[in-house]
């Protein structure tokens, strides 16, 4: 799970737990379902929710909360059709009533880092504007911050250094003023300047600045998940680019090691960090291990990609 979809899985996780009908059976396995998102079980999460989704037992909001769980849980595994089509049925059952503005934003900021994967950044950003216009309007403070984040995110995956800057103040001073945010949004942030510093080539600051993004996620001890393991990853790749391999081969094999455990060997964004770990191992000198692991890992996701049909890419720097 990247960066970006933690910030959308928190309030999907907030909106469950305070919305969930009485019925008991149906609010525990959908609130499993969002902790096994969140620890990277995707496909389990997927296991738990679509019986739910086909069934009669959820309100219309839960109901669209619940499609757009789904779609989170599809776009990680790197089913990006589906992830779609589950997203459009959370959109459409959400967008009908007023009192789900919030989450008609969230959807859109969700859908939104869907296309962003799928690098395709001008739908992006209109699905993130279309968020931060809704959150504007009903006065969501904590969800224009992330919105504003989010096209923080988007500008710099296109090297707009300018742009993304100014989003990123934005989305500090919306913080301000919405409480509700926690670490976790810190943490988002905190990795976009590390990010925004890189391409300004000052490797000083992309090092401390990902590092305390690692504090930030490691506040509450024990709770490993994706954004942790990425987050070592990027870390990992900053001090490889400063010329400390050691640093950068420990921060990797932390980062893989998370990844592993939570989304699984076999999921398009543990393939992508083997492959960045591949330069790692080859900086080092292991130049076969090095050969042999991005060979296998690039093989993997053309298979991925190819099955999905999407323009995407397989560079080091989907990293971020």
């Amino acid at each position: 799970m990247n960066r970006v979809m933690m910030m959308i899985l928190i309030p999907i996780q907030l909106s469950m737990t305070l919305s969930l009908s009485a019925q008991a059976d149906v609010h525990q396995i959908l609130d499993t379902a969002t902790h096994l998102a969140f620890q990277g079980h995707f496909e389990e999460a997927v296991e738990q929710t679509r019986p739910l989704l086909e069934s009669r037992q959820l309100t219309e909001h839960e109901r669209g909360m619940g499609w757009t769980l789904l779609g989170f849980a599809y776009q990680n595994q790197g089913e990006y059709q589906e992830a779609m089509s589950a997203y459009e049925d959370g959109l459409r059952i959400l967008e009908k009533r007023d009192e789900d503005a919030a989450d008609y934003a969230l959807a859109l900021s969700a859908f939104g880092t869907l296309f962003r994967d799928m690098l395709q950044f001008d739908a992006a950003v209109q699905m993130q504007m279309r968020a931060l216009r809704v959150d504007q309007q009903i006065g969501d403070h904590a969800g224009g911050a992330v919105a504003c984040a989010n096209l923080a995110d988007l500008e710099l995956g296109l090297k707009h250094t300018k742009q993304a800057q100014a989003w990123l103040i934005r989305a500090i001073q919306e913080s301000k003023v919405a409480p509700t945010l926690g670490d976790d949004f810190y943490a988002y942030v905190t990795s976009s300047q590390a990010w925004l510093a890189e391409l300004k080539g000052n490797r000083r600051a992309t090092i401390a600045g990902y590092r305390k993004e690692i504090d930030y996620l490691t506040h509450s001890p024990g709770e490993q998940n994706p954004t942790l393991g990425w987050a070592y990853m990027l870390v990992g790749k900053a001090y490889l680019k400063n010329g400390n391999i050691k640093d950068a081969l420990s921060n990797m094999r932390q980062g893989s090691s998370i990844l592993l455990q939570t989304v699984g060997a076999a999921n398009p964004r543990n393939l992508l960090a083997q492959v960045a770990y591949a330069q790692a191992l080859d900086s080092a000198g292991m130049h076969a291990q090095a050969v042999q692991t991005r060979a296998d890992s690039e093989q993997k996701l053309e298979v991925i990609y190819k099955e999905q049909c999407m323009r995407c890419r397989i560079t080091a720097l989907a990293l971020h």
